[in-house]
């Protein structure tokens, strides 16, 4: 089959599943965070105030100003009907999905193993909260923006033409201020060149330093922006970013508790939760409370079949891929979230 032909018919098949999964979400009404950040939001009544999100002016920077124009974009459509927005959600969740297609087509050679590793992402239960929620909209359209990224940093280094850092650098920026997680993604980027282009030999990279001093300029410029952004956004209503165990050994026990509680989550979706505040997932305490023991000997298991399995690129590349992203939304950063299934995404 032509090569053209066959990703028009895998667009069709994710665009048909994901359709049918969330198609019962379009009626759903406004939940939770909806209300203030859609129905009670002002700014995002009319294109206007674009510039005022974007902190034109002597307006402030929105905190996650590209989620913002999505709304006013849904609100031009169905002001505060959530329709609108509910299918963007749909939409976008697509998009990703065949993003992941082209990633893994292009990474796998392999058709089977794409459209079934692209069906399963967009049919997967884990991301309900993100799709069916519309302030998920943060997770799932930096979602998009991260896979797209990724997969342009990919044409760049199967084409070597350079109009590609420009598409990678404006998917970067666009995820970022959609949702402050995606600064991790340069990190991919080396994980990528490292097993498939360098052959595991740093010295092979040296050609694209300057790749990555691009990158990492722009990343650490990300990072200032967003402590600078959440001083003055987002402090005043939300928790204070500490440990809550108290220490950083604990802290470690409760990360991994994490981990392994999103590898079960992912494979037996079976209980769903929208809210684990509350002491929902609590902390741990010590090595030798049941939990946190099971879940290091899990770990300690993972990380051992990663490493006996460490000559398959794919293997270690998409090992790597999990727990680098990861980084972000595991409290190893403090974050007022300890867990959310709209992480996963």
């Amino acid at each position: 089959m032509e090569i053209r032909k066959r990703h028009f018919l895998s667009f069709i098949i994710i665009s048909v599943l994901s359709g049918a999964i969330y198609i019962n979400s379009i009626g759903n009404e406004f939940v939770f965070d909806d209300l203030f950040q859609v129905v009670e939001n002002y700014d995002i009544r009319g294109f206007q105030n674009i510039t005022k999100i974007l902190g034109v002016g002597k307006e402030w920077l929105r905190y996650r100003p590209v989620r913002e124009i999505s709304y006013c974009i849904d609100y031009t459509f169905s002001g505060l009907k959530p329709t609108a927005y509910h299918i963007s959600n749909i939409i976008y969740h697509t998009l990703s999905s065949f993003l992941l297609y082209l990633i893994l087509i292009n990474i796998t050679n392999n058709f089977t193993v794409s459209i079934f590793g692209a069906v399963l992402f967009a049919t997967h239960p884990i991301h309900t909260e993100a799709v069916t929620y519309i302030t998920g909209r943060k997770d799932v359209l930096s979602g998009m923006f991260f896979l797209m990224g990724f997969y342009f940093f990919i044409l760049l280094r199967k084409s070597g033409d350079k109009k590609y850092i420009f598409f990678t650098f404006l998917s970067y920026v666009l995820g970022f201020f959609t949702k402050e997680s995606v600064i991790i993604l340069p990190a991919l980027f080396f994980i990528y060149d490292f097993f498939f282009v360098a052959d595991r030999k740093i010295k092979n990279l040296e050609k694209h330093k300057y790749f990555y001093l691009l990158f990492s300029a722009i990343a650490c410029l990300f990072a200032f922006s967003a402590v600078y952004r959440y001083e003055f956004s987002v402090k005043g209503y939300s928790a204070v970013l500490s440990y809550p165990s108290g220490n950083v050994y604990t802290n470690i026990l409760t990360v991994i508790r994490i981990w392994v509680f999103y590898i079960k989550q992912l494979l037996l979706p079976i209980i769903l939760n929208a809210d684990y505040s509350f002491n929902a997932f609590p902390v741990a305490r010590s090595l030798f409370e049941f939990n946190s023991f099971i879940s290091v000997i899990l770990i300690i298991f993972v990380f051992y079949f990663i490493r006996k399995h460490s000559d398959d690129r794919i293997i270690i590349f998409s090992a790597s891929w999990f727990f680098i992203t990861l980084i972000p939304v595991s409290r190893i950063i403090p974050h007022h979230e300890m867990v959310a299934e709209r992480f996963l995404y």
